[in-house]
């Protein structure tokens, strides 16, 4: 269906309209909106913006015969996974969403929050008619990006290379349809912070939980380089 993304002239509230973004970024397929763009608030214009351009591959449901509307879709990336985790009911409700084997990186998209490295399992409570879009990575041993704010699919489209030569991170990007925001790199203790060459302009700051946050615009396509001291 179309994206409704507008915060006036309709019935959707804020949860639903991050359900209706999450769903149509999980298809793969078109993205339609039926918003007088000029209109719509910076925060919901970037709604729109993230889910651009489409990845062109569609998510499965983990649940298909487990209930009536599945809660659980997952898309393989390449590089990592994408779960989409649903609330279809009138009331808040406490979904547990299964993880791949291993320990895994879990970033909450919506809320731009590195939820840790995980086993088994993540306990989500979610609002009526809301979600969460998680971005799943294996946990490795070294610094490798965990997140994205440049568009839904947490570095699907955005990120078409990301390389460890054994003390630096290469990340190729090209542009999407935000042009200016944040990657997430997770650093395990072992490695420091690092130098950084390539693009220009970036600012690097520290969210918390061995995070790195790299504010940046993308107007081409470019190269960066971490290069991580041991401590």
């Amino acid at each position: 269906d179309c994206m409704l993304a507008r915060d006036s002239d309709t019935a959707l509230k804020a949860d639903e309209v991050r359900t209706l973004a999450a769903i149509i970024a999980l298809s793969g397929g078109m993205v339609l909106d039926s918003d007088n763009l000029m209109r719509l608030s910076d925060e919901r214009r970037a709604m729109v913006s993230m889910l651009l351009p489409p990845y062109g591959k569609s998510g499965v449901p983990l649940d298909l015969f487990e209930s009536d509307l599945p809660r659980l879709f997952d898309l393989d990336c390449g590089t990592h996974h994408v779960l989409g985790v649903f609330n279809w009911a009138d009331e808040p409700a406490e979904v547990s969403a299964p993880l791949p084997t291993g320990r895994t990186h879990v970033f909450d998209a919506w809320n731009r929050e590195y939820l840790g490295a995980l086993s088994g399992s993540v306990s989500l409570k979610l609002p009526a008619h809301g979600c969460k879009l998680l971005a799943l990575r294996p946990a490795t041993e070294r610094p490798q990006v965990v997140g994205s704010t440049f568009h839904l699919l947490q570095g699907a489209v955005e990120i078409t290379d990301e390389r460890w030569d054994g003390e630096s991170l290469r990340l190729s990007l090209k542009p999407v349809a935000v042009r200016e925001g944040q990657l997430y790199v997770q650093v395990p203790p072992a490695w420091s912070t690092p130098a950084m060459e390539g693009a220009e302009d970036v600012e690097i700051s520290h969210p918390g939980n061995g995070v790195l946050a790299l504010s940046m615009v993308v107007n081409e396509p470019c190269e960066l380089r971490l290069t991580f001291p041991r401590r």
